[in-house]
């Protein structure tokens, strides 16, 4: 269940919005169409506010759940719990720009040992008619011995009306070395119902989320691939 609409402030002083939640997933319960969640328990405090007279928003978001019921196999009275607290800031300047720096705080147990996992992200982008350009990095488990700095860009530009062009790169360091990932396509739109792709790389490294693609994070790296992809629709 969610609480919404709770709002205090005014606007010279700036508005801050509040929505708290609970949850609660039996042990039992499943959920095969979705985000599948079980044995657990817990609640949420989400909130941002809104600067007066500027193009500006903060939030702030806490989270907390445990397991309902125990599946150690060491004590019945471990339920591994996890707190997480979100900040951010975000900001929109002239003429298209976009700017967000956050850090997210994550503290969870599992059988009984603590594990930290920090992470840094900022984020910028600028988008017109003819281009858009969008810019990311990230530091994954800050102060960690598996601590990771994760760069990626994107940059899509419309040539003419039939022509396109999109490329993405994406660079990951940890402590064993660095890896890295491009991705280039040239799109032409023959008719309404036709189009054609030229693609070089892997198109799914960086495609959901770009800095925040897991699988590229963990192991992902930079494979030699060239396509050539035709779809029509009638």
């Amino acid at each position: 269940s969610e609480l919404r609409g709770f709002r205090i402030g005014s606007s010279n002083s700036g508005y801050w919005f509040f929505t708290p939640g609970i949850f609660s997933y039996g042990d039992t319960y499943r959920n095969y169409m979705g985000n599948n969640q079980s044995n657990r328990y817990g609640y949420w405090l989400n909130s941002y506010y809104l600067v007066p007279q500027q193009a500006i928003t903060l939030t702030l978001n806490y989270n907390q759940f445990k397991k309902i019921v125990s599946d150690s196999l060491y004590s019945k009275e471990i339920f591994d719990p996890t707190t997480s607290i979100y900040t951010e800031v975000y900001i929109e300047f002239v003429n298209g720009f976009k700017g967000k720096i956050a850090f997210n705080k994550k503290d969870e147990k599992w059988q009984n040992q603590s594990y930290k996992h920090y992470d840094f992200f900022s984020e910028i982008s600028v988008e017109n008619n003819l281009a858009k350009l969008l810019g990311q990095y990230k530091i994954k488990d800050f102060g960690e011995i598996w601590e990771k700095h994760i760069l990626g860009m994107e940059l899509s530009v419309n040539l003419t009306d039939e022509w396109k062009f999109f490329t993405r790169g994406m660079i990951a360091n940890d402590r064993i070395g660095s890896r890295h990932s491009i991705f280039t396509e040239m799109q032409y739109r023959v008719s309404g119902n036709t189009e054609f792709y030229l693609q070089y790389g892997p198109s799914y490294w960086g495609q959901y989320g770009l800095v925040n693609d897991d699988g590229f994070v963990s192991s992902g790296d930079m494979r030699e691939e060239i396509k050539l992809i035709i779809k029509g629709w009638f």
